[in-house]
C-alpha cells in the first residue's frame, strides 16, 4: 500500500493550503474480472484490487460555513457529545444517537 505523499502543486489551480495525494479506491468488481463477493477477514480482502487517483486535498479551516449538505454533499458542524468513552453500547444509542438526531435535524 502507497503512502500519501505530497506532490507539486500546479501553479494556479489551487490555493497554498492544499496537497496532492494518493488515493486508494477498491476497483469495481466489473473492472477487475474479480469475483464480486469479497468477505471480510479472508485473504479476498488483500487480493481486491485497487483504483488509484491523485486527488487534491484542500484545508478548508476558516470557510466552513460556505459548505452546505445541499450543494457540496457535506457540511461541517461543530457539537462536544455529552458521551465522552464511547465504550457502553447503551449510553451511545440513548445519548449519543439521539444527539446525532436532533443535530441532523438542525441541519
Amino acid at each position: 500500500m502507497s503512502q500519501t505523499q505530497t506532490l507539486p502543486l500546479p501553479v494556479g489551480e489551487i490555493h497554498s493550503n492544499a496537497v496532492r495525494a494518493e488515493m486508494q479506491y477498491y476497483l469495481d468488481p466489473s473492472l477487475s474480472g474479480e469475483p464480486k463477493h469479497v468477505f471480510i477477514g479472508t485473504a479476498s480482502v488483500w487480493r481486491h484490487k485497487m483504483d488509484t487517483h491523485i486527488m487534491t486535498i484542500n484545508d478548508i479551516r476558516g470557510s466552513e460555513k460556505s459548505f452546505t449538505l445541499d450543494e457540496q454533499g457535506f457540511q461541517i458542524n461543530k457539537h462536544r457529545s455529552m458521551e465522552k468513552d464511547f465504550t457502553d453500547c447503551d449510553r451511545v444509542k440513548t445519548i449519543f444517537y439521539a444527539e446525532t438526531a436532533e443535530l441532523l435535524k438542525q441541519m
